[in-house]
């Protein structure tokens, strides 16, 4: 019975008792639990994170995608402004060419005239002096071979003068009703082609929402039916054929002023004709130069006003006299200003009523500025279709980007603007791209056209830009 104190009975009865708290401290089974139970959040969120990033980077390229239809709309209408100063001020470089021919005819004609009667006389005076007269006799030949190499100048700018100036059919006035033509098409066609613009970039940019993409929405563009203005997806140009003189006004200033270059050359030309009588001859043309243009402009300036002034003192019956000698005057001398057509072509001009023509508008004031640009500003509009499940857990992750249907989309805004001059004879019309201010304009445009709509739209989802 002593046995039981044995060391051996004792390390037996120690082994059993600790075998049982080993067991109780084994905890491996607990770790593999909640490495399962802390998978399932983090997927959740990875899930979560991917979904979200794929949102805010599908929003991001959408606002790239309203960025690129504005300002590709924006410098669409910027070309069509460029193209129609082109046009205007073609139109004034033609009429200048134009007009530089029947001055060169007229001044031919009357030193013609001129010569000739000088050449008369003196060859008169020589025949009676016979050989005692020298010197009267260079002169008469010197005169009859002056009046001789007009004549054959007159003749020739006479011919060249019907070609171009012919009322009719001249060549020079069908170039211009082309020119106007073309600016009155551009007009259509470039508000035309910006809306196709903004389209087209806002598709290669990321809007997928087949087969709209995008649009573009101007200031002031729209058409009216039945009193009642509708947005159209195209730009309205600020432009309107403008009054005939204004290419008058145009010439002067620029193509053919008195230091212009086509004035000098023709100068030039005449002095070459008769280098002994270059002055008369030069000065002559630069009187006819002077009063064709302000024929054509309608108005003769300080100088009008004071024979105005000086008529205004006469008899109507006086007056009407020495305008029946300068008429008689003007026939004999062959004297012809190049005058207005029928249906004369006309320039394109800026104007804040696009729908009519304009008057002449050579500079552009602030006030004038502010009623000008709402028709130069571009609001594009970029769409997109998102699925209504997420990449990453389907439709646990919905995607709801507004309440009208599965369709997101943003807008931006890019003005037409013109840095240097605004009028339409200065080519330096460009875009850029702007603060969009014109989105609550256009919906509260809508609300008031379609006014059931107010509080049922959210318009919150939409980025800002």
């Amino acid at each position: 019975m002593q046995e039981v104190n044995s060391p051996i009975a004792e390390n037996s009865v120690q082994t059993e008792s600790v075998a049982p708290v080993s067991l109780a401290r084994d905890e491996t089974g607990q770790v593999s639990v909640l490495v399962v139970l802390s998978i399932i959040p983090f997927v959740l969120l990875l899930a979560f994170i991917f979904n979200s990033a794929k949102q805010t980077s599908s929003k991001i390229e959408l606002q790239g995608a309203a960025d690129s239809a504005a300002v590709a709309s924006a410098v669409t209408s910027a070309r069509g402004m460029n193209f129609m100063v082109l046009n205007n001020n073609a139109m004034a470089e033609v009429l200048s060419l134009m007009i530089a021919v029947r001055c060169i005819k007229n001044t031919a004609r009357i030193m013609e005239i001129y010569l000739g009667i000088r050449a008369l006389i003196t060859c008169t005076a020589a025949a009676a002096c016979s050989i005692f007269c020298a010197p009267l006799i260079e002169e008469c030949a010197e005169l009859t071979a002056a009046a001789i190499r007009w004549a054959h100048e007159a003749s020739r700018w006479s011919t060249i003068d019907e070609y171009l100036n012919n009322d009719s059919g001249g060549l020079g006035w069908r170039v211009l009703r082309l020119l106007d033509g073309l600016n009155s098409v551009s007009k259509i066609a470039f508000a035309i082609w910006a809306g196709l613009q903004a389209r087209t970039y806002a598709q290669k940019n990321g809007a997928n929402y087949d087969p709209l993409y995008g649009f573009v929405l101007g200031g002031k563009s729209g058409a009216n039916f039945g009193g009642i203005s509708v947005p159209l997806p195209i730009p309205t140009f600020p432009v309107a054929r403008g009054p005939e003189q204004a290419t008058a006004f145009r010439l002067e200033e620029c193509q053919y002023k008195f230091f212009g270059k086509l004035n000098g050359l023709v100068s030039l030309y005449i002095a070459a004709i008769d280098p002994k009588r270059a002055a008369e001859s030069v000065g002559l043309y630069q009187v006819l130069r002077w009063a064709n243009i302000n024929h054509l402009k309608g108005d003769w300036g300080f100088i009008g006003e004071i024979f105005d002034e000086i008529l205004g003192q006469l008899p109507g019956a006086l007056v009407g006299f020495i305008g029946r000698i300068a008429d008689t005057l003007g026939q004999f001398l062959g004297i012809q200003m190049l005058d207005w057509p029928g249906n004369p072509p006309k320039p394109m001009l800026l104007t804040d009523h696009p729908e009519n023509s304009t008057t002449d508008e050579r500079e552009v004031d602030d006030d004038a500025k502010a009623n000008l640009r709402p028709y130069l500003q571009h609001l594009g509009i970029a769409l997109r279709r998102v699925p209504t499940g997420s990449p990453i857990g389907g439709d646990l992750f919905l995607n709801k980007p507004n309440a009208v249907g599965q369709v997101q989309f943003t807008y931006a805004q890019a003005d037409v603007y013109n840095p240097t001059r605004w009028d339409m004879w200065t080519q330096d019309w460009r875009a850029q791209l702007m603060r969009a201010k014109l989105f609550d304009q256009k919906i509260n445009e809508l609300l008031s056209v379609l006014p059931f709509l107010q509080g049922g739209l959210d318009w919150s989802f939409v980025n800002t830009h």
